[in-house]
């Protein structure tokens, strides 16, 4: 903006000496006319400012929530034991993994407040109402620079444009495939899944902050999808630790076979996949995963799992994926405090080059 306006006043006076010098009788007259023409062309050029600065944030105010709210996210980092101990810079580095694609939790309460206003006059109107929610969507998350404002420590500090140094682009290929990475630095909103752990503990990641526009409703039971488990060889079991105790009646798991085609055609049905336990306080119960029955590849139409039964939950035709669920009933209600999911002996041996995705796991109790 600024070059154009020098580049415009440069013109300008060139255009004014030009005409002025074009003959001695014209040039006194233009030249007694100068005010006139720098007056109008002042004019013209605080009006064409003037009105290209309404598009500009400064002229659209919005709630100082935007700014001083604190959200869900942020306050969870801002409790962190060890910043309440040591200080901001001795807690540990968090990950965004949003496009900010989502709507927030409270949105109905916000327009009530700032829309409607009860019995009292609205604070916003729409637009500016629309520019707190996206605000508040972007502090939910610290999107750049906010981790400065809240003073937290980041490892996805750069909010895109012209100024990415090649080694952060270098860099961004620890978590994205070199083939798909995008220059522009926005870390955030490339990521699909969790970095691996190795990782994390590299960069003292201890908190991922993401949304939840992967989660699924399914058969009226929610299931959260947005971070799953690859089981291969190489980390053939998970943990999950139920953290609220629930009494359940039986356990839902959300999760497909993957790999390359010629490793899949090895696939047999009714291949044990997995072992799942779960262990209560004083009881522990066992299932087994079995191919084509429980879960199969991923594939859309997939023809095992068409032959053999298993039960899709989410078809992602964008993706070309399909993902499977199965229904472990327990004997008798139980509350779970462990669940863990072990790949059987046979499929690492005979089919070390596929892996079972867990994507989800959720507890129902079938009497409420």
């Amino acid at each position: 903006t600024m070059g154009a306006a020098v580049l415009a006043g440069v013109g300008a006076e060139w255009m004014l000496s030009k005409i002025g010098g074009a003959g001695q009788s014209e040039g006194r007259w233009w030249r007694q006319r100068t005010w006139a023409w720098t007056a109008f062309l002042m004019g013209l050029v605080a009006l064409d400012l003037l009105l290209a600065a309404n598009a500009l944030p400064h002229t659209q105010p919005t709630a100082p929530e935007a700014v001083s709210g604190v959200r869900t996210g942020p306050a969870q980092l801002l409790t962190d034991p060890t910043r309440a101990r040591l200080g901001p810079a001795a807690m540990g580095r968090f990950l965004s993994m949003s496009n900010t694609r989502f709507d927030p939790g409270d949105m109905a309460d916000l327009r009530a407040i700032f829309v409607e206003g009860g019995d009292g006059p609205s604070r916003l109107n729409q637009r500016a109402f629309d520019q707190l929610i996206v605000a508040l969507k972007e502090q939910e998350i610290l999107a750049p620079n906010l981790a400065l404002l809240w003073r937290v420590p980041s490892v996805d500090g750069f909010d895109g444009g012209v100024l990415p140094l090649q080694r952060y682009i270098h860099a961004l290929s620890l978590f994205v495939p070199p083939d798909q990475v995008v220059p522009d630095g926005r870390l955030r909103e490339q990521l699909r899944q969790v970095p691996p752990t190795s990782l994390l503990n590299f960069l003292n990641i201890q908190y991922v902050m993401t949304d939840k526009v992967r989660d699924l409703w399914f058969e009226d039971v929610y299931y959260d999808r947005q971070i799953g488990v690859k089981l291969d060889v190489t980390q053939p079991t998970t943990l999950v630790n139920v953290p609220q105790p629930l009494e359940a009646t039986r356990l839902d798991l959300i999760g497909y076979l993957e790999g390359d085609a010629s490793a899949l055609r090895m696939l047999a049905a009714d291949t044990a996949v997995a072992r799942v336990q779960v262990h209560g306080a004083d009881t522990t119960q066992t299932f087994s995963i079995v191919a084509g029955v429980d879960w199969a590849d991923g594939a859309l139409d997939s023809p095992l799992a068409a032959s053999r039964g298993a039960q899709i939950a989410l078809r992602d035709v964008d993706g070309g994926r399909q993902e499977y669920i199965v229904r472990l009933a327990f004997d008798a209600p139980m509350t779970p405090q462990e669940i863990e999911v072990q790949l059987t002996a046979q499929f690492q041996q005979d089919l070390a080059a596929l892996a079972a995705v867990l994507q989800a796991a959720t507890l129902v109790d079938e009497r409420t």
